[in-house]
Formats: C-alpha cells, sequence, structure tokens
C-alpha cells in the first residue's frame, strides 16, 4: 500500500512539475532523423508541408489514456492542418512495432516517429528528468507542440502546464489561424454590437484543452473600452470561471475632444480568445460551460447603461482512450 501511494505521489509531482518547453520562438529546431510506425525514415524536410510543419511531442502511445486521445483528436484534424499548409508528425520514446499497432487500431496515418533511447528529445531540451529512471515513463518529453517554418525555426510553440492536459489541435487551428474547426456558434444581437460565441470543438476527452472565442462587431460609431483604461471607464470583461487567461487583441487609442483624454478602446470588429480545460474527472456526457460578457460602449456622444450578455457552450465529453495516466 505503501508502494502504491508514494508512486502516486511521484506520478503527481512529475505531471506538475515545472515545463521544459525546449527552443525558443525564432530558434532553429535540432535535426532529427527517426523511423515511423512504417518503418519508414523521416526527417523535419520529409514530414514538412508547404508552409512549414505542426511537430507534437507526447509521452506514449502504449500507456498514456490522454496521449492516445491526442493523437486521434490530431488525426481528426489532419485535413484541417493541411489546408493550412502544414505537415504534421509526433514524436515519443515508444517502439516502431508499438506505434504501428497503435496506428493501426485507430487508423492513423500521419508519422509517428519512434525516438527510442530519447535523443531527439533531449536534443530539444523538453526530457522530463522527474520522472524517476527505471520506471515506465522515464525518458518522456514534457508533451508540447511546435509549429515550425520552413527554415526550421519555431513560429510558436504550444505547452500545457500540466503533462496530464492537452491542447488540441482545434484550439491550436483557432489561434494560428483565426477561425474555430467546426465547433457550435451562438449570436447575441443588442442595440450596440453584435456577439458571436464559438467553441472550437463539440466533442472532447478529459484533460483536452479547447478554445472558447467571442467575435465581436459594434455598430457604426460605437466602441468600448480596453483592458487597462484608467479612471472611471469601464473596460470590456468577460468572465468563465475555470477557464484560462483572456488573449485581447491590441486596442487603439481614442482621443476623446470633450474631456481632452485619450483611452484604449475597440472599435473595429475583434476576437477574444480564452482557453478552457476540460477536468480530468468529467464524466462522460454533455457538460455546459458558462460565463458572462460586461461591457459599456460609447458613440460620439453618449455612452450607454452596462451590460452583462450571459454566454453559455455545450460539449459533449466522450471517454478517455484506454490507458494509464
Amino acid at each position: 500500500m505503501l508502494l502504491k501511494l508514494l508512486s502516486g505521489l511521484v506520478a503527481a509531482l512529475a505531471a506538475t512539475a515545472a515545463v521544459k518547453t525546449g527552443p525558443a520562438v525564432g530558434s532553429p529546431v535540432p535535426p532529427f532523423s527517426l523511423v515511423d510506425q512504417d518503418g519508414k525514415k523521416q526527417t523535419l524536410a520529409s514530414v514538412a508541408g508547404p508552409k512549414g510543419t505542426m511537430l507534437v511531442f507526447y509521452r506514449s502511445a502504449d500507456w498514456c489514456s490522454v496521449c492516445k486521445s491526442q493523437l486521434v483528436e490530431l488525426q481528426e484534424h489532419l485535413a484541417d492542418l493541411q489546408k493550412q499548409g502544414l505537415g504534421l508528425a509526433a514524436i515519443s520514446y515508444d517502439a516502431p512495432n508499438t506505434l504501428k499497432s497503435f496506428a493501426g487500431q485507430k487508423h492513423i496515418t500521419f508519422p509517428l516517429l519512434s525516438d527510442a533511447g530519447s535523443k531527439v528529445i533531449r536534443a530539444f531540451g523538453i526530457l522530463n528528468d522527474q520522472v524517476p529512471t527505471g520506471t515506465q515513463g522515464a525518458g518522456t518529453a514534457y508533451p508540447g507542440t511546435y509549429i515550425i517554418d520552413l527554415k526550421g525555426r519555431v513560429k510558436t510553440k504550444y505547452f500545457a502546464e500540466d503533462s496530464t492536459e492537452r491542447i488540441m489541435a482545434s484550439d491550436i487551428l483557432v489561434r494560428e489561424f483565426g477561425a474555430p474547426a467546426g465547433g457550435t456558434h451562438n449570436k447575441v444581437v443588442s442595440k450596440q454590437l453584435t456577439l458571436t460565441s464559438a467553441v472550437s470543438a463539440d466533442t472532447v476527452r478529459p484533460g483536452q484543452r479547447i478554445a472558447l472565442t467571442l467575435d465581436i462587431e459594434l455598430k457604426p460609431n460605437m466602441h468600448v473600452y480596453a483592458p487597462g483604461v484608467e479612471g472611471t471607464y469601464i473596460p470590456i470583461e468577460w468572465t468563465v470561471e475555470g477557464a484560462h487567461e483572456v488573449l485581447f487583441p491590441p486596442s487603439h487609442k481614442l482621443r476623446l475632444e470633450a474631456i481632452a483624454e485619450t483611452v484604449p478602446v475597440f472599435s473595429e470588429p475583434f476576437r477574444l480568445i480564452r482557453d478552457y480545460t476540460i477536468p480530468t474527472s468529467a464524466k462522460p456526457g454533455e457538460i455546459v460551460i458558462s460565463g458572462s460578457l460586461k461591457y459599456q460602449a460609447c458613440d460620439d456622444h453618449m455612452c450607454y447603461f452596462p451590460q452583462t450578455v450571459p454566454l453559455i457552450w455545450a460539449v459533449t465529453v466522450q471517454p478517455p482512450e484506454s490507458g494509464k495516466d
């Protein structure tokens, strides 16, 4: 019993240790030559698309349930990634025969690369050295995703704070290319603005991170105040319990001649994005994510009463793929 408790404690500490994210944005990635699930040698050049590569590091397609769910979701969005000009490949320390078995079971068609011995994982600087030597997870990477340009440099990268969580391909498609990948859309129209809310994926699994988006279009000559505005102005505020931080676009300065002040505002159509991680304890079935948007809109002559718009997103949770994290 004590050994089991200690093993669980080690796993928990490894999952929440400070994450190593490897090469910085703008830096080149280390070269590699690895065998895929079909025994074919692959390099960064061979897996690249016409505009670059999405390179995913995960723990294992053998025993890691959240990794298996991630790989299945990547396959579901392979065509979307290819439309954006990206090639896709995923790297783990799994042996080629393990990768071949999993790819066959789940109909994975993109390259699953075998980094037996974790040489490439170490070269990227993302080895999870919190996992004790001799245990099942020794040699695994901190899970993460790189978007790499055709010159082999990191354009962007995505790493969750907890290695039991995954940032979904649908989420990355929203952030990289500006449109939800097939999720539900809901529209609210008021006298001052039109708000369209969306979620990047309707169907999810525990531990997966999705993107919630708000597309806001203001009526002519209307503006709302951006975060950071000082004084008595009311900035736009998006509340979702349990969600990650809001990604705000750049605001612009507006001169209020009547009171001789310059303030940050949004007046052109803009998008707000924030991530939401499906709890690892989530049971299969529908869950509802609720929130609200508070704003005060103003035109060239007056400011209107502050408004609060309730927001709801419904997603269906599927069981995780079989395996032990």
